[in-house]
């Protein structure tokens, strides 16, 4: 994930663009649409030196692997475990739910096109012997641990972990996460980067 594609973008520059959001959001008051504050936000970061990256490009550039399974998962730095549900027209979405029916706001969904369309089988159903299913539908991994010397202030259900999956729905292994703060539905900024000990390691698969 060392490759993950970024938006980077000068603090001088940021700082500039970042003061003209934040004059143009003052001018209007109440009025001042919600984007006026996304970019204000995204640029207040860039300004800080950080790294902003747009989930849906890093989804579809990191891609799938042999196995028809996402090579990155993203969850809420809170959960322990994360489920993927795949969708259809190479859509999908991270959810802390394991069904589908119910789909929390702070889930990250990933729209169609992200990924391949998904390997399909015949629906098990006598009376309609040409429908077809996406195989293996819902995937699951166990979320790595935010270390110590990274833990943000305040509760962790504000932040999210991108991550490597090896291997989906089996004994996890996660590797090279990144804790993210959530802007909008795709932006979210880059706070920091870290390498899995051994130790954590063992903790998060038990």
């Amino acid at each position: 994930m060392k490759n993950a594609p970024v938006i980077e973008m000068t603090e001088a520059e940021a700082k500039v663009l970042y003061q003209e959001y934040a004059d143009e959001i003052k001018e209007r008051g109440d009025k001042a649409e919600k984007y006026l504050k996304e970019l204000k936000q995204t640029y207040y970061h860039l300004s800080q030196g950080r790294k902003v990256i747009d989930i849906y490009e890093v989804f579809k550039t990191s891609g799938l692997k042999d196995t028809g399974e996402p090579n990155l998962a993203i969850a809420r730095a809170d959960l322990k475990k994360v489920y993927f549900h795949k969708e259809a027209m190479g859509a999908g979405c991270f959810s802390e739910k394991e069904g589908t029916w119910q789909t929390p706001a702070d889930s990250v969904r990933l729209p169609s096109s992200t990924f391949a369309n998904w390997t399909t089988i015949p629906a098990p159903t006598e009376w309609d012997k040409e429908r077809v299913e996406i195989e293996n539908p819902t995937l699951v991994s166990k979320v790595p641990l935010v270390p110590a010397h990274i833990m943000p202030s305040g509760t962790l259900d504000n932040y999210y972990i991108l991550f490597e999956v090896t291997e989906w729905n089996t004994v996890p292994v996660a590797a090279d996460p990144y804790l993210l703060k959530r802007i909008n539905a795709n932006a979210f900024v880059v706070l920091a980067e870290w390498d899995i000990t051994p130790i954590e390691q063992a903790i998060m698969r038990a």
